[in-house]
């Protein structure tokens, strides 16, 4: 143990979660609740309404889970209150804290309660001022990189692998996790040898869908459809959750490319393996609105929303009401996703910037700006740098529209949300054959990348 590190309990629905998907983690509760009853002075209209508080706000952590789900937080929380009388009798042991830092990425995993990530923060603080020069350095490294925080990794990466005593579970996970913050900071080449060394060591799951993201979002679809598909075949034996979790990775996928039916097809086979999981049966309404079922995912959203107080579900549901010609409905939905995001923003900036921007583009450019902005400096990879030009070219400042989507163009990101944002900035600028080929890559990707 020397430097005070030590192994960590994998975190596969956690620091994984973002080589899956960008989405932010829904609210959830603030205190242990499994299921709670609508309160009764609340009145929901016919669009499924609540008039609930919003997020940050006392009474507003509630929650249902699937009953897997809630045994498994039920016993979790059993465990960090265990833990924390241990480390309240352990002056100078700081591993019990770091053991309840673990659980709480593991609850927030179930049950994607902000708080828990502060509490898993405020464990690790406590650790260290324990540990007098030792800690978890790698859980902390760990805990900031699913917060967006990649400015804050490398130096807790370090410490980890200047270790002469350390364990090859320890010093892979430190190598994995250089690996990603290279990859979400845009340096794309120094990213693929790593994955590929990674890669070379162990041909892991985990390892083999961090190498497909590099190819996906660097334009080899093909080639990443291939390690996914061998990713599976490795994970035969694994967890249930391991495996619905490479079942979303290839939904995402074909998500990127259009292919609905197809992403919609692996959304389900992970719902096969773990029924009642938010996230996937997120995924499978996304792709049923794409394909125009909005009548039938609207109350699957309005559930979504209830159990996981998400402000992109709210967003999603705005949408299909706004469609249907129910806009009082929408615009209340609307206002009160866009509370849980300020309440958010407050709270961690860098983690909800990325998703945050998606919603103020729709309805606050200006404050976009500001939000992109923020995005690029936490994690400047070609997304953020999509996302930026988006928004500045929402609010009419073209040329430096044009030189956030050029710095993306340049970089090794391929998608086709980039050539599509492109083909926009370029023929608003009059520079119309450009646009027409940039408009042909991003169709070449996604049929669907023009579509409203």
């Amino acid at each position: 143990m020397r430097n005070g590190i030590r192994s960590s309990a994998p975190l596969v629905w956690c620091a994984l979660a973002l080589v899956a998907c960008q989405r932010s983690q829904p609210h959830a509760p603030s205190r242990p609740i499994v299921e709670a009853p609508r309160d009764s002075a609340a009145s929901a209209d016919a669009s499924g309404f609540v008039d609930a508080p919003v997020d940050g706000a006392p009474g507003a952590s509630v929650v249902r889970l699937d009953p897997a789900s809630a045994a498994r937080v039920a016993a979790i929380d059993d465990e960090i209150r265990s833990l924390e009388r241990l480390a309240a009798r352990r002056a100078d042991n700081w591993i019990d804290l770091e053991t309840v830092a673990s659980r709480y990425l593991e609850r927030v995993a179930l049950t994607a309660d902000y708080e828990d990530y502060r509490r898993a923060e405020d464990a690790i603080d406590r650790a260290f001022r324990k540990g007098n020069g030792m800690g978890p350095f790698l859980l902390r490294a760990q805990l900031n990189y699913t917060l967006h925080r990649l400015d804050r990794v490398t130096a807790d990466v370090d410490q980890v692998l200047r270790g002469a005593l350390v364990q090859p579970s320890v010093r892979a996970a430190a190598e994995e996790l250089r690996a990603n913050v290279l990859f979400h900071s845009g340096r794309y080449d120094e990213a693929r040898v790593a994955y590929e060394r990674l890669v070379r060591e162990e041909r892991s799951a985990e390892r083999l869908a961090a190498l497909a993201q590099y190819q996906w979002k660097t334009g080899d679809f093909a080639g990443a459809d291939r390690l996914l598909a061998e990713a599976q075949l490795v994970a035969r034996a694994r967890s249930p959750e391991v495996r619905a979790w490479l079942c979303l990775v290839r939904g995402l996928l074909e998500l990127d490319r259009g292919r609905w039916p197809d992403a919609l097809s692996h959304y389900r086979a992970g719902l096969a393996l773990r029924p009642g999981y938010w996230l996937l049966e997120e995924h499978e309404a996304e792709a049923m609105t794409l394909m125009g079922e909005g009548a039938r995912t609207l109350p699957k959203y309005l559930d979504l929303i209830e159990r996981t107080g998400n402000p992109e579900f709210m967003d999603a549901a705005a949408d299909i009401l706004e469609k249907r010609g129910e806009r009082e409905a929408a615009a209340r939905w609307v206002a009160r996703a866009r509370a849980v995001y300020d309440a958010r923003l407050r709270l961690f900036p860098e983690a909800v910037a990325g998703h945050a921007v998606e919603h103020f583009l729709a309805h606050d450019p200006q404050r976009a700006v500001s939000i992109a902005e923020a995005n690029v400096r936490a994690r400047p990879g070609g997304e953020a740098q999509v996302h930026l030009a988006r928004a500045l070219f929402a609010v009419g400042r073209r040329d430096e529209a044009k030189a956030a989507i050029d710095r993306a163009l340049a970089s090794r990101w391929r998608s086709a949300e980039l050539y599509e944002c492109a083909s926009r900035v370029y023929e608003a600028l009059g520079q119309r054959p450009v646009a027409a080929a940039h408009r042909q890559r991003a169709l070449a990707i996604n049929p669907h990348a023009f579509d409203e």
